[in-house]
């Protein structure tokens, strides 16, 4: 299946046979975690024989039998040609992984139990095109979809789903049968970027938060502001009083930012507070709290969310919603 520069989804595909298997726990060990973007050089790539290599050879070894035992310069002359065709063959499977850059981009802050996906940017040094690469997860069952890499190429590959918490990206496979699927070049890809596994949000409308009243009285009591709400940061106005200057958020970033409040934006704040879930166990509640993340983020209205021992405060926009999703993940997990 050809791609340009679109995204390609890959399915699971089959689990390799035991002599390999052994071969590739003997890779893991040999192989080090490397950064966010991996060249495959040379001390990164094995090759093996597969089924159909095997009983190549093993034709080949019938064939100069025969040649020995008869003396026939003929079949010497094919068994020599064939033999050389398989060095070849040897020698271009290794050649089309060769120099590939992959570059891991994890999904941003995955939601516990359901599946998500893992972008891979694959990335060729030349203007050589590299035929039927297969990337998979070290471990899945279903089978392989090949591409052809003709430029820089972005491969969707599905990920299991994942319980909270902080969890490691699962070793990819690489590999490649070109060009005469007698031998299989592969290599094992280990990203060290954690991934932050959210919980599990709760059915919607189950569990409805309370209403703003008391998260009103609580911002004011935590920003000190007696007759408006906190409703989150914003850039900087000229004309913005001093008093009104966020100076703790300001030195932590780049750019001048001011306090907003609830009368300025017309729109109601919304805390969602670890007392107001149900008194359940820790997980429902925290699937509970993930949910009303996910439908005040929908409503486009300032929310902040307070656990015991830390909050964050109100605010708007898909940064704002990643790290309400990441305390949630990392929530008494001893991250």
């Amino acid at each position: 299946m050809a791609a340009g520069s679109g995204f390609l989804t890959l399915s699971r595909v089959a689990r390799p046979a035991s002599h390999v298997g052994i071969v590739a726990r003997w890779a893991q060990r040999r192989l080090r975690i490397t950064g966010q973007a991996v060249t495959l050089e040379r001390r990164r790539l094995f090759i093996l024989p597969t089924g159909a290599g095997l009983g190549y050879g093993a034709m080949l070894a019938v064939m100069l039998l025969f040649a020995l035992n008869y003396n026939n310069s003929m079949i010497f002359a094919a068994t020599f040609l064939l033999a050389g065709i398989a060095i070849n063959a040897i020698w271009q499977t290794h050649r089309n992984l060769l120099g590939l850059r992959i570059e891991a981009e994890p999904p941003a802050t995955p939601l516990g139990g359901l599946p998500s996906q893992l972008v891979l940017r694959l990335g060729i040094p030349d203007a050589r095109p590299r035929p039927a690469i297969v990337c998979q997860l070290a471990e899945d069952k279903h089978t392989p979809h090949d591409c052809d890499i003709l430029a820089t190429t972005a491969l969707r590959i599905d990920l299991p789903p994942m319980r909270r918490g902080r969890r490691q990206i699962p070793e990819i496979r690489i590999s490649t049968r070109y060009p005469l699927g007698l031998f299989r070049a592969w290599s094992l890809l280990r990203f060290p970027q954690p991934l932050l596994v959210a919980p599990a949000p709760a059915p919607r409308d189950l569990y409805r938060p309370i209403g703003t009243g008391a998260s009103a009285q609580g911002a004011r009591a935590r920003f000190g502001e007696d007759d408006d709400v906190f409703a989150g940061l914003r850039p900087y106005r000229h004309g913005d009083p001093p008093h009104s200057i966020a100076w703790r958020a300001t030195a932590r970033s780049e750019s001048l930012l001011s306090k907003q409040f609830e009368s300025e934006t017309g729109m109601h704040v919304r805390w969602l507070r670890w007392e107001d879930t149900p008194l359940l166990d820790t997980e429902t509640r925290l699937s509970v709290l993930c949910r009303w993340v996910l439908d005040a983020d929908a409503n486009g209205a300032p929310y902040g969310l307070a656990l015991p021992g830390s909050e964050i405060p109100p605010n708007t926009g898909t940064h704002h919603r990643r790290q309400c999703l990441e305390m949630l993940a990392l929530y008494e997990t001893g991250t």
